[in-house]
């Protein structure tokens, strides 16, 4: 029991919060799986107007309703773009800090489905950031208060 307890104490806190980050971003992956299928949902409606506006074109001859067409295909993109900010925020891997960026520093960073380039505001860590569903405690970047959203 001695030589368990001394390889327990031996261990790394780094290790054991990597092992609490991986239970949080579980937890929440049907969090991520709604709002990432409403964008896909949405993403599909976008791409069904715009194809049968083409078609029209092409069928009519008259570009006149695609241009038309085109404003609600952009209020679209520009809506699914605001509701994906505001359902998600970042978790540090450094500090273990939820927050959310201004949106600017969102939109334009590289990512991949399930994290994001971006600077953590805690730490100044400046790398890869888990994204989880924005129902949690942190700081909201826009406007610099404690980000408690549910």
């Amino acid at each position: 029991m001695r030589k368990t307890l001394g390889r327990v104490d031996d261990c790394d806190r780094t290790d054991l919060h990597a092992f609490s980050d991986a239970a949080f971003v579980t937890r929440r992956k049907t969090g991520l799986k709604r709002i990432h299928g409403t964008m896909l949902v949405v993403g599909g409606i976008m791409d069904v107007l715009e194809i049968a506006l083409l078609a029209i074109w092409i069928m009519i001859g008259n570009w006149v309703p695609f241009v038309i067409g085109l404003v609600p295909i952009v209020l679209l993109g520009v809506g699914i773009s605001v509701y994906y900010f505001r359902s998600v925020a970042y978790l540090c891997p450094n500090c273990h800090t939820v927050f959310r960026p201004k949106f600017s520093r969102m939109f334009w960073s590289a990512h991949t489905p399930y994290s994001r380039k971006l600077v953590c505001p805690h730490c100044r860590y400046d790398g890869w950031c888990l994204e989880v569903p924005a129902a949690h405690t942190g700081t909201d970047m826009e406007t610099g208060e404690p980000m408690i959203i549910v």
